[in-house]
C-alpha cells in the first residue's frame, strides 16, 4: 500500500541496517529523487570513499542534465579535488577555536581537560590576532603561526600596530598582542610542546602538502553560498578506510563551516534557503556539534539523513548521553535488516505494546480408582485472556529479507517497506572519474563550450597584440561568434 506523509522529507531521517540489507541501494533512490527535483542543494559525506555510491550519484545527475552542478572534493585524488577553505564562514576567532577543538582526538571530549582549554585558547589567540592583522585564516596559515611562524605574526601585529591610524584599532590591537605573547611567545618552549601535543598532528594533517593545498586556496571552487543559491550538488569524499585521523577532523570541520554559513544567512539575512545534509557512516565524522545541527539548524533549512550500521558505532565515537540527544532528535527513522538486538529493540521500544487476544484451553484428567463404575474422569475449561506484545517484534526487524524495513516518521503508527533492487551487473558503468580521463570523448555541450572558449581567447590574443604595436585594432564585433552568422548548422558543428 501506498502511504504519503505530509511533511515528511522536512524532518531528519536515520537509516540503519547491517551490511548486505540494501541500505547503499535505498540510499541511492533518496539522493536521486532529491537530484530529480532540484529544489535544494544536495551535499553529500562519504567518509569510506565508496565508488559505486559516487558513480550512481553522478550518473543520476549526468541524466537529469545537472552536471554542471556536480561538485568532488576528495582526499584520495587531489589533483581531480575541487577546493574548499573550512574557515571561510566564521564570525568570530571563537568560531575558529571551536572548530578545531572539535577535531582534537585525545581519547575525550570532556571540556573541562586542561590540555584541550590550553589547546582551545592557543588557537583562539592565534586566530584572533590574525583576523586583526587582515590575515586570512586557512589551514595553511593556522599551521604556520601556531607552528612554525609565532615570532613572525607578532612582528607583523608590531608593524600593523604602528602604522594604524586609528585609536580604537590600536587599543583593541594591543590587548590581543599582549594575550598572544603572554600565553604563547613567553610560554616555556618545552612545556608549550608538551601543552599543545595533541594540537600539533591535527594542525600538521590539515596545513601541510597536498591536503593543505586543498583546504587553503586563494578562491575556493567550493563555496557554500554558490552552492545553496544554485543547488549545486557537493559530494565529499573521505578516506576514513586508510586515514581515519584526518577524515573525522575534516568531516567535523566540513560540517562546522556548513553550518556556520546556513546559520549565519538564518540570522542575518532570515532567509531560508534548503540544504539536504546526508552522511554515509555516519560515526566516522561524529562528534557533540551534531546536537546543534539536528535540533537547531533544521530551522535554518538544514534537513540531514545519517546513515550507519549499528548504534553502538556512535556509542564508541561518542558520550552515552550524547548519543541519546543524536538519536531522539532524528524524527524519521528506517531500518533495515540489522544483527544487532539492541537496534531491534530501539525499534521495537517506539511503538510500546498492543493488547491481543490469547486464547487459554486446559484439560485435566483424574483416576477414580475407588468407584468400580468409573476408573478416571476428565474435564476442559477454555478462557479469553488479553495479553500485551510488541507492536513490532525485534524478531521481525533482525530476520528482514534484503531490500525490505520498517519506517517509524513523525509519530504515525510503522510502515512496512519494500524498495525495488535493480540488477545493474549488465549495465556499462558510468564512472565519474571516466570525466576526468582526457581519453574520453567530450560531450556535444562541452565540445560547443570548449569552442566558444578557445574563439574569445583567440580574440583576446589578437587584441592584446594589436595593442602592443602601436597600430589602431580593428574593430572587433562584441559577439564571440558573429563571425559564423550565414553558416548552416552542419559547418557551424563542424
Amino acid at each position: 500500500k501506498e502511504e504519503k506523509r505530509e511533511g515528511g522529507r522536512q524532518e531528519d531521517k536515520r537509516s540503519g541496517g547491517e551490511k548486505g540489507g540494501g541500505k547503499t541501494e535505498l540510499i541511492k533512490l533518496i539522493l536521486g529523487q532529491i537530484i530529480e527535483k532540484a529544489d535544494q542543494a544536495l551535499v553529500i559525506i562519504d567518509p569510506k570513499g565508496d565508488r559505486g555510491l559516487l558513480d550512481a550519484v553522478y550518473k543520476i545527475t549526468v541524466k537529469c542534465g545537472r552536471e554542471r552542478d556536480f561538485k568532488y572534493f576528495t582526499l584520495s585524488h587531489p589533483t581531480k579535488s575541487d577546493t574548499l577553505n573550512l574557515f571561510a564562514n566564521h564570525l568570530r576567532s571563537n568560531d575558529i577555536a571551536d572548530r578545531i577543538r572539535s577535531s582534537i582526538s585525545v581519547g575525550q571530549s570532556d571540556f573541562s581537560n586542561p590540555f584541550l582549554n590550553y589547546n582551545w585558547m592557543v588557537v583562539h589567540a592565534t586566530a584572533d590576532l590574525m583576523l586583526l592583522c587582515r590575515i586570512r585564516v586557512t589551514t595553511e596559515s593556522l599551521y604556520k603561526y601556531v607552528v612554525t611562524a609565532k615570532k613572525e605574526l607578532y612582528e607583523i601585529a608590531t608593524r600593523e600596530y604602528k602604522n594604524s591610524p586609528s585609536k580604537t584599532a590600536k587599543e583593541v590591537l594591543a590587548k590581543s598582542m599582549a594575550h598572544f605573547k603572554s600565553k604563547i611567545l613567553d610560554h616555556d618552549p618545552s612545556h608549550f610542546e608538551k601543552m599543545v601535543a595533541s594540537l600539533i598532528p591535527v594542525l600538521t594533517v590539515l596545513g601541510r602538502g597536498e591536503i593543505g593545498r586543498l583546504l587553503s586556496p586563494d578562491v575556493a571552487s567550493i563555496q557554500w553560498g554558490d552552492t545553496i543559491k544554485n543547488r549545486r550538488i557537493v559530494f565529499i569524499s573521505l578516506p576514513a578506510m586508510i586515514d581515519d585521523f584526518s577524515t573525522s577532523a575534516v568531516g567535523r570541520l566540513f560540517v562546522g563551516d556548513l553550518v556556520a554559513h546556513i546559520g549565519q544567512l538564518y540570522a542575518y539575512n532570515h532567509v531560508l534557503m534548503p540544504v539536504w545534509l546526508h552522511v554515509e557512516e555516519w560515526y566516522s565524522v561524529a562528534f557533540g556539534k551534531w546536537v546543534d545541527v539536528l535540533n537547531k539548524a533544521r530551522a535554518a533549512g538544514v534537513q540531514a539523513s545519517l546513515s550507519m550500521q549499528t548504534s553502538a558505532d556512535i556509542t564508541a565515537a561518542l558520550k552515552k548521553e550524547i548519543t541519546a540527544q543524536i538519536l531522539t532528535n532524528t524524527a524519521n527513522k528506517i531500518f533495515l535488516r540489522t544483527p544487532e538486538l539492541e537496534l531491534a529493540n530501539e525499534f521495537s521500544e517506539l511503538f510500546g505494546e498492543v493488547m491481543v487476544p490469547k486464547r487459554v484451553v486446559t484439560r485435566s484428567i483424574n483416576s477414580a480408582l475407588d468407584k468400580t463404575d468409573n476408573l478416571f474422569k476428565s474435564g476442559m475449561s477454555e478462557r479469553l485472556d488479553m495479553v500485551p506484545i510488541p507492536l513490532v517484534s525485534p524478531t521481525m526487524l533482525t530476520t528482514l529479507p534484503r531490500g525490505e524495513g520498517f519506517i517509524q516518521t513523525q509519530g504515525f503508527p510503522p510502515i512496512k517497506m519494500r524498495f525495488p533492487l535493480l540488477d545493474t551487473s549488465g549495465v556499462a558503468a558510468d564512472s565519474f572519474f571516466n570525466r576526468l580521463n582526457p581519453e574520453v570523448p567530450l560531450s556535444t555541450a562541452e565540445l560547443e563550450e570548449e569552442a566558444a572558449e578557445k574563439l574569445m581567447g583567440e580574440q583576446m590574443s589578437l587584441e592584446m597584440e594589436e595593442e602592443g604595436d602601436g597600430s589602431e585594432p580593428d574593430e572587433q564585433p562584441d559577439d564571440p561568434l558573429a563571425g559564423f552568422v550565414g553558416l548552416s548548422e552542419e559547418d557551424f558543428q563542424k
